[in-house]
């Protein structure tokens, strides 16, 4: 099985998403969207393709991941996850 995947920053154009769609996409990532954007957006994609997954990214962290939740959003993705954590240096080897 293949799965295809559609990131995107924008769905003004309404051909973009309906091509997405039609083509099978399984998984679509909305990157940079403003949480109520994202939420509209999600809405109106499972409105099209109940199945479908809907990833967003860009812009969100411990501060605001709240905003983005939804029974229309199924993965939540930060970065700051790996890039804004302070690391601690150890190792398992025995001198």
């Amino acid at each position: 099985a293949v799965t295809l995947s559609l990131a995107a920053r924008s769905f003004d154009k309404v051909s973009v998403k309906m091509i997405a769609l039609e083509a099978g996409v399984d998984i679509i990532m909305l990157d940079n969207f403003k949480a109520e954007d994202a939420k509209k957006t999600a809405a109106k994609l499972k409105d099209e393709k109940e199945d479908i997954v809907v990833e967003v990214s860009g812009g969100i962290g411990e501060t605001n991941f709240m905003d983005y939740l939804s029974k229309d959003i199924d993965v939540i993705s930060m970065g700051s996850l790996t890039t804004e954590i302070e690391y601690r240096d150890f190792s398992m080897e025995i001198i």
